[in-house]
């Protein structure tokens, strides 16, 4: 985006006095090319009518580096979500894989009294759908309270209007449901080659 802002046009319009003024006209391109800025601004600068009564403010550059900020920000905040990410499968996969092996006997006792392979792996997606719902649901409810907790602070900066609609519930809360299925599917393929690799001994060896 490049904005000028020129003086009011009620002004010009009713006798070209640009003296002390409250409200300004203003003019907005939306440049789909970085190059399109020059030719934007040399066309105003050339058109008497702007050029010669008014001063023009030009925020294309301030704008540009609001934008090299945000982009940075995304960045830093993707690489920390990543690794955040990361340490947390990692310590899922070993909770879930050391629980297993410390159950065995307990397992091994449950087979032996009838149990089978398809109500062992039933009950571990049931554990696993468990450990995904818990963690999805702390972590909706952290995702609301910091959304509304940001609400809040534009309310008191009076910022609401202006930035309110960029702050949503909805989006945060898709992405957990989303990181919730991950998880879930994680966990279970964890359980699933932990609970293979128990079956080759022998129940009396795992009792």
């Amino acid at each position: 985006p490049l904005i000028f802002l020129i003086a009011p046009i009620s002004q010009y319009n009713v006798n070209n006095n640009y003296g002390p003024y409250d409200n300004n006209y203003s003019i907005m391109f939306n440049l789909t090319e970085p190059h399109k800025y020059h030719e934007a601004l040399e066309f105003l600068q050339n058109n008497e009518t702007i050029s010669e009564y008014t001063e023009l403010t030009d925020l294309f550059i301030f704008i540009t580096k609001i934008d090299s900020v945000v982009s940075l920000i995304k960045i830093i905040s993707g690489f920390i979500i990543a690794i955040v990410s990361l340490v947390a499968t990692v310590n899922m996969i070993n909770i879930i894989s050391t629980g297993i092996l410390n159950r065995q006997g307990e397992l091994a006792a449950m087979q032996c009294t009838g149990m089978t392979d398809r109500q062992l792996y039933a009950m571990t997606a049931v554990e696993c759908a468990q450990y995904a719902l818990t963690s999805g649901i702390d972590s909706m409810i952290l995702c609301i309270m910091i959304v509304f907790g940001t609400k809040q602070i534009l309310n008191i900066f009076e910022l609401q209007g202006d930035y309110g609609d960029l702050i949503s519930y909805t989006r945060p809360l898709i992405s957990v449901l989303i990181a919730s299925a991950v998880t879930f599917i994680i966990a279970f393929v964890t359980a699933y080659i932990s609970l293979s690799g128990m079956k080759k001994q022998s129940l009396t060896d795992r009792i």
